[in-house]
């Protein structure tokens, strides 16, 4: 749900996949998302509420080269029951994680589907318990997540499993070759502001109040080829925003003579990166 605390919050991703019907499978029988719509071998995946979460392409050329591109999309649940839920759901159907933490602001699970996009599922700490200094920059950790006591949290999960109502997409987190170019692109746009910054290497920038709505990282290398449009993995990051805010938006990148393209219910235009992002108003 946007607020004015969030002026400009992720609503979904859009993955190029090589197979999209087999890794729409995968979403649907192992992560227990709902198939909302499909037509042409085009995905759309969400939770109970009907959200459109992800939205899956097909035919995409496979990836050969070190692109700039995805590192994960973080999908957030309302509950930590529901972190819990979905665990007990990964165990039963032997779906292997990659990573478990306690970030201090939030608890992560840390996934790859089977053509190599990460994924991250998480729920947020009380902002109470956020470490939050006076220039209102939020410390995080990486801590081992205990993961004998999140499953205490819950008895059981329904063997009908779906992505419970209110999960929604939390962060994107990026894989860029200039640091500091993408994230100057990011503040002066979408008037993120930096939230933390570790060793020059990763970045993390927010609306508003949250710890992070975007991460870059630069863990791949500094000399990374722009992804094509049809390369295997991201294919946009959607943005979702007041119209007021992209009345806001559009205003800055005519005054900077950045490239967009008007779209019915927003904009689009590509990063520093070569990522394509759309932004588009709220419903």
């Amino acid at each position: 749900m946007l607020t004015t605390t969030y002026p400009i919050v992720p609503k979904k991703v859009q993955l190029n996949a090589l197979n999209s019907t087999h890794l729409a499978q995968y979403y649907q029988e192992q992560l227990g998302f709902t198939l909302i719509k499909e037509k042409d071998k085009i995905f759309s995946l969400g939770n109970r509420d009907a959200d459109i979460l992800l939205e899956i392409f097909p035919h995409a050329q496979k990836k050969v080269n070190k692109t700039s591109g995805l590192y994960h999309t973080a999908f957030l649940f309302p509950k930590e029951s529901d972190l819990a839920h979905f665990y007990k759901y990964l165990k039963t159907h032997h779906t292997p994680l990659q990573g478990a933490s306690h970030h201090g602001y939030s608890k992560a699970l840390y996934l790859q589907d089977p053509e190599g996009n990460g994924l991250e599922f998480y729920y947020d700490l009380p902002i109470s318990q956020w470490d939050i200094n006076k220039e209102g920059q939020i410390k995080g950790v990486t801590n081992r997540l205990d993961l004998s006591e999140l499953s205490q949290l819950v008895s059981s999960t329904a063997p009908d499993y779906q992505l419970p109502r209110q999960t929604k997409v939390g962060h994107f987190h990026l894989q860029v070759g200039q640091l500091d170019k993408v994230a100057h692109f990011y503040q002066t746009i979408l008037h993120l502001a930096t939230k933390q910054k570790i060793n020059h290497h990763a970045q993390f920038l927010a609306s508003g109040l949250y710890h992070h709505h975007l991460a870059l990282n630069t863990w791949l290398g500094l000399e990374l080829d722009h992804p094509h449009t049809n390369t295997q993995g991201i294919r946009s990051c959607v943005w979702q925003c007041h119209p007021t805010e992209i009345t806001a938006i559009i205003q800055r990148l005519n005054e900077l003579h950045y490239p967009y393209t008007n779209k019915k219910i927003g904009i689009e235009l590509i990063d520093p990166a070569g990522i394509r992002l759309k932004i588009n108003r709220m419903d």
